[in-house]
């Protein structure tokens, strides 16, 4: 109990245990570094290389089949070509995880504290600037230095940037003091109302009162026994003239990539799109085949398809779980996928959605 002018105050302090390794997190300012591409390539290269190894090594023998035995051979090899098509995509989760290892120890060796490094670059120019008017240094040096520091101060606002999830600045704005500051409020949305009207604000007892709430908001039943299509047939025939399933073009593909914002919080495998613009020429063929093949009914690996679900706060205060909206953060490979689809649909939807429709219900 801790003594208090008003009234007792009951205080409760206990280690937090951290996890052992933090999850892996694509950091933006990576690539301005330019051995960035130098990394990327050595793991991917790596890959291939070993890749045309094995195909070397095991070349199937065909034999040709009897005329009977035709049909039976096509399903057998459209089994194969699914087969062949799924190990290329258990290949692309395997170069990212690689990748994410690789790029992990090489970008602490390389940053190290970007916060030390500011400070440490601020003071070289300081003691510059001083060597400079006592003629004990030449400008060039100090020139130099200004260089480092604007290098160092780029790369300190790209990381808070990234970690504070705000987009609202135009190139150029600077507030470090906010960004702590932001981080700091985020880290402190902690505690919450339970179901029964209690605060809590242990870890586990949150995650299991999260998970009532909106299960029981999700086993709600509706009795529908309308037949949609009746009154859809002629939209329904329409779209199915689309041919929204085509394998996209190298170009579609590039082209829904750079509608996806680079500083937009990664999936659970840490990488952000930045990853795939930047590194674009070296990952490009990888990321060709996965999603062809998905449009070619072939299924993409959970590491692709898992989907992280997190609650968003509607206001500045929260106190229940209605103060919050559920997302789902996917993969750049998920939203790749799903943004090729809406941009093929965008031009019919004056077509096929009525004009008085004005929300989803």
């Amino acid at each position: 109990m801790v003594g208090s002018e008003h009234m007792p105050l009951l205080c409760t302090i206990k280690n937090v245990e951290k996890p052992n390794k933090a999850p892996f997190r694509f950091q933006n300012m990576w690539t301005l570094h330019r051995q960035f591409f130098e990394e990327v390539d050595k793991v991917w290269r790596a890959e291939d290389e070993a890749s045309k190894k094995i195909n070397q090594k095991d070349t199937p023998v065909i034999e040709v089949p009897d005329k009977k035995d035709i049909a039976e051979m096509k399903l057998l090899l459209e089994d194969e070509w699914k087969t062949q098509k799924s190990k290329k995509k258990k290949k692309l989760s395997l170069l990212h995880l690689k990748t994410s290892k690789a790029l992990r120890k090489w970008g602490w060796e390389t940053f190290e504290n970007v916060f030390s490094n500011a400070l440490s670059a601020d003071k070289e120019v300081e003691k510059l600037e001083a060597a400079v008017q006592n003629n004990t240094a030449i400008e060039t040096d100090l020139l130099s230095a200004q260089t480092n520091l604007l290098n160092a101060i780029v790369i300190q606002d790209m990381l808070l940037k990234q970690k504070s999830y705000i987009n609202i600045f135009t190139e150029g704005d600077r507030n470090t003091k906010f960004y702590h500051a932001y981080i700091s409020y985020k880290r402190k949305c902690n505690t919450i109302h339970s179901t029964e009207g209690r605060w809590i604000n242990e870890n586990e007892f949150i995650a299991l009162d999260v998970v009532k709430y909106y299960s029981s908001q999700l086993n709600s039943l509706v009795d529908l026994n309308i037949d949609y299509e009746d009154y859809f047939l002629e939209e329904l025939n329409y779209t199915n003239q689309l041919n929204l399933t085509e394998p996209p073009s190298d170009e579609e593909i590039w082209d829904a990539l750079k509608t996806i914002d680079s500083s937009k919080a990664g999936n659970a495998d840490g990488f952000t799109a930045d990853l795939y613009k930047k590194a674009w020429h070296i990952i490009k063929k990888g990321v060709f085949e996965a999603i062809r093949s998905f449009f070619r009914e072939v299924n993409l690996p959970s590491y692709f398809g898992d989907t992280s679900i997190v609650l968003i706060p509607k206001g500045d205060l929260q106190k229940t779980w209605e103060h919050y909206s559920p997302i789902s953060l996917t993969s750049v490979i998920s939203k790749l996928i799903s943004k090729i689809i809406v941009r093929r649909l965008q031009p019919h939807l004056d077509r096929i959605i009525c004009p008085n429709q004005t929300g989803l219900h």
